[in-house]
């Protein structure tokens, strides 16, 4: 058998001898994995020299073996047959497969070899590889640096690192001589009781134990001086600007002790030195109409406006500058809207919105009080659809036929208003179709428009100039977040553009701080030579 296969072997031959350069190559690239190897080997001689006995005790008892078995196993005379009819075929793809394997094998150690030390092996750095050593910063104290106990802030004088040193200075602290330390000098007189500023305090506002003698403190820097603000302007009053308003504000004196004000407690409302003038008749039949969504107002055939039929009495030859203050979104929460006809001024205009149950009723009551009476008009916000005006809000991303229709629905909520004030709006009232849409329909209705002054444009001022409408844009805005000093400095800003521009309007919530603040505030307002007027008397409009 074996002599048949020399053929195929010398058929083999010249492929054997296009691999050997191959062989070649791989030997000159595992000589490094022999040289790497060779410790190992050395190390397991003593090992090899003790097991060479056993090892030829099983060569001895494997021979054995192989002789019992050719004695008793014969190859069937079919098999010598059966070989020398295998396919020649067969046996190349036999040979090439095992070929193929033994290259795959060695061509697969040569890779290994080449890639050099493992991913997980960190690569040793060469002893003459330059480097770079910076010490950690030091810590802030005995509990280190952290959000809740930050580093001090460095001395005065010296420079954060990493900023270009100028000629003449030394290295920074980090890269230069260690300095011995110095021992900080003993407290001047006078100043041994002071307490250290950056020291935290304890529980109860205890100042801190002192360290116990003999142990090691950090020195700290001192802390930057700085001048605190003036509470005093040139003239040495005891006003300052320090309001986040445009302007020159003035800070009211405190005032004493606060206390939280509610409903119930605000301060009543003084009599009158002058009955003061009855309200006019509201509604008035010549001045609303039939809808299908039900009765709003109109002009009426004589031309009469229902902004100026149904406004509070006022004296518009009074030259003194005039302030408008208006209390929004009343008639939801009932202790509100009950507190502002009662307890606010009679002066002071007051807002309802159109979703306050029984909305006729809260205008009746508000307008028997004397108080002139505004609807509101919820409008879209840059917050939209996350801030919803409602069913019968105005939505710029609507047509104007259906924004039309809503307004048409809220006209007939409540009866007697003047106008109505916006509520949000800062994406609505820059939309100048909308707007226009908007005024035209007010414009027929007789109706003023109050502007909250959210949008940050001059698109609805423009429009309503162009159509002649009645128009107020507010020059101070107060909303829930102001706390009393904010409520106090926002004031005396209105009272300050009002004495500039001969009037001003405030627009405030319906929370018992604002009523409280506004009520203390508008009781000295006329001995400042300012006079408290409904919003009617301070909308700009070319119409008497």
């Amino acid at each position: 058998m074996f002599g048949k296969l020399g053929p195929l072997f010398g058929k083999l031959a010249p492929l054997f001898g296009k691999v050997t350069p191959l062989f070649g190559k791989l030997t000159a690239l595992l000589g490094p994995l022999g040289a790497k190897l060779q410790p190992l080997i050395g190390k397991l001689g003593p090992m090899r020299e003790k097991l060479a006995p056993l090892a030829h005790k099983v060569e001895d008892q494997f021979h054995h073996v192989v002789e019992e078995v050719e004695d008793h196993i014969h190859l069937p005379p079919a098999f010598e047959h059966v070989a020398e009819h295998v396919p020649e075929k067969s046996r190349k793809a036999v040979f090439a497969g095992l070929g193929v394997l033994t290259l795959g094998f060695l061509i697969g150690i040569g890779i290994w070899l080449m890639k050099g030390p493992g991913a997980n092996e960190a690569p040793q750095a060469d002893s003459t590889t330059p480097s770079l050593s910076l010490p950690m910063p030091p810590r802030a104290g005995p509990g280190g640096d952290s959000l809740l106990n930050p580093s001090p802030p460095p001395p005065a004088g010296q420079e954060l690192a990493g900023r270009p040193a100028q000629e003449g200075e030394g290295p920074p602290p980090s890269m230069a001589e260690p300095q011995p330390a110095t021992p900080l000098p003993p407290p001047a007189a006078g100043e041994a009781g002071r307490q250290d500023p950056q020291a935290p305090i304890q529980p109860g506002g205890e100042a801190p134990l002192s360290q116990p003698a003999g142990t090691d403190s950090i020195a700290k820097p001192p802390m930057p001086s700085f001048e605190a603000p003036s509470l005093k302007d040139a003239a040495g009053s005891k006003f300052t600007s320090l309001s986040p308003v445009t302007g020159e504000p003035r800070l009211p004196a405190n005032t004493g002790q606060l206390s939280v004000p509610t409903y119930a407690n605000l301060p009543a409302i003084p009599p009158p030195a002058q009955p003061p003038a009855p309200m006019p008749e509201a509604p008035q039949s010549a001045l609303v109409k039939k809808t299908d969504a039900g009765t709003i107002p109109t002009v009426g055939s004589d031309g009469r406006e229902a902004w100026k039929a149904y406004a509070r009495p006022f004296d518009l030859g009074d030259k003194r500058p005039r302030i408008a203050v208006v209390v929004l979104d009343l008639g939801v929460l009932k202790e509100g809207g009950e507190a502002a006809i009662a307890k606010m001024p009679p002066e002071i205009t007051l807002a309802f919105s159109p979703y306050a149950p029984k909305i006729e009723d809260w205008m009746k009551r508000a307008r028997a009080a004397g108080h002139e009476v505004l609807l509101g008009l919820p409008l879209d916000s840059r917050s939209f659809p996350m801030r919803d005006p409602g069913p019968m809000g105005l939505i710029s991303a609507l047509s104007t036929a259906e924004n039309l229709r809503r307004l048409e629905t809220l006209l007939t909520h409540g009866q007697g208003y003047t106008g109505l004030v916006a509520v949000d709006g800062q994406r609505f009232l820059t939309v100048s179709s909308q707007v226009d849409s908007l005024f035209r329909a007010l414009k027929q209705s007789g109706l003023l428009f109050i502007d909250n002054g959210l949008a940050g444009d001059q698109t609805a001022a423009r429009l309503a100039e162009a159509l002649d409408l009645p128009y107020a844009k507010a020059n101070i805005m107060i909303d829930e977040r102001h706390f009393r000093t904010a409520l106090d400095i926002r004031l005396r800003k209105a009272e300050d553009d009002a004495q500039a521009k001969g009037r001003a309007l405030v627009l405030i919530p319906p929370r018992p701080l604002a009523m409280d603040r506004v009520a203390a505030w508008v009781k000295d307002l006329q001995a400042r030579g300012i006079v408290l007027a409904p919003v009617s008397a301070v909308v700009t409009s070319k119409q008497p």
